[in-house]
């Protein structure tokens, strides 16, 4: 007679699906046709391309639609609330809405973003995945270091204006244009085209335009790299103690206490076979 309830049931059902989803032999074919479905929609921006082989590149997009419609599915019976509660799965679940909402009329403009499916990479590739978490956890620092920027170039069209405006209309006629070519001047594309059209009636204008490169290019812009590299070193720290913590008692590194407690047990062991000496010899 069988006693399995269905909720047992049920719960191994569900716990077998999600092995299955976790399988890398399962997430490595996703990978494989999202990368090959990039490189259709690729193809199918020429046109000579979609006239020989349109329908082919069709039916291997739909076909690529169906396998995400089986695969989220799978997903959301393996972790069910869990699954809502994840940003990332929630972001591929929005990416295959997407895909299969109509492409005519008014939404034909969502035909294009099926280009977004790629990003799915994010997700099934651990190595992405930690990237971008640390590039989204340096956000507020970089926030921090843009506002820094913005004020130097607030400052520096206000200066440019005033002094060069007359000069170089076309690079400095008002504080708009200013802004726009100092942050041209930041990327150090055309600068010195820039400056010596201010020193046609400034001749040491050269002299602000390398206090302010020297100030935002080699200053302010490296602050965004010193708070990007900050929060990726933090986030892998992140990962491996994370993974550390998954291992067995028995694979993680010997402690002093693990050392400690073999020894006092080795002590306790000796004192043992001492006392058994003793009594076998007494008469």
């Amino acid at each position: 007679m069988n006693t399995t309830s269905p909720a047992t049931g049920f719960s191994t059902l569900q716990e077998k699906v999600r092995k299955l989803v976790e399988h890398r032999w399962f997430r490595l074919p996703i990978i494989v046709v999202i990368i090959l479905n990039a490189i259709t929609l690729g193809l199918d921006t020429s046109p000579s391309i979609v006239a020989q082989y349109g329908g082919a590149l069709g039916f291997f997009d739909k076909l690529v639609l169906a396998i995400f419609l089986i695969e989220i599915p799978l997903r959301i019976f393996a972790y069910r609330s869990s699954f809502f509660r994840d940003p990332w799965s929630i972001f591929d679940l929005v990416i295959v809405i997407i895909s299969i909402m109509p492409h005519s009329g008014v939404l034909s403009i969502l035909r294009i973003l099926r280009i977004l499916r790629l990003l799915r990479l994010i997700t099934l590739v651990p190595s992405l995945k930690i990237v971008v978490e640390g590039l989204l956890s340096a956000l507020p620092g970089m926030g921090a270091v843009s506002a820094l920027l913005g004020l130097f170039l607030y400052i520096g069209s206000v200066i440019v204006t005033k002094l060069f405006g007359e000069a170089a209309p076309a690079q400095f006629g008002d504080i708009g244009i200013s802004i726009f070519s100092l942050l041209q001047v930041t990327t150090l594309d055309g600068w010195p085209d820039m400056a010596r059209a201010a020193m046609k009636t400034a001749p040491y204008a050269w002299i602000f335009f390398v206090f302010f490169i020297i100030l935002t290019t080699f200053t302010v812009l490296n602050l965004f790299v010193g708070v990007m590299v900050s929060a990726m070193e933090e986030r892998v720290a992140e990962e491996k103690a994370l993974k550390e913590a998954k291992k067995p008692a028995s694979e993680g590194p010997v402690t002093v206490g693990d050392i400690g407690q073999v020894l006092t047990a080795i002590t306790s062991l000796q004192t043992q076979v001492q006392e058994l000496k003793a009594q076998i010899k007494r008469p």
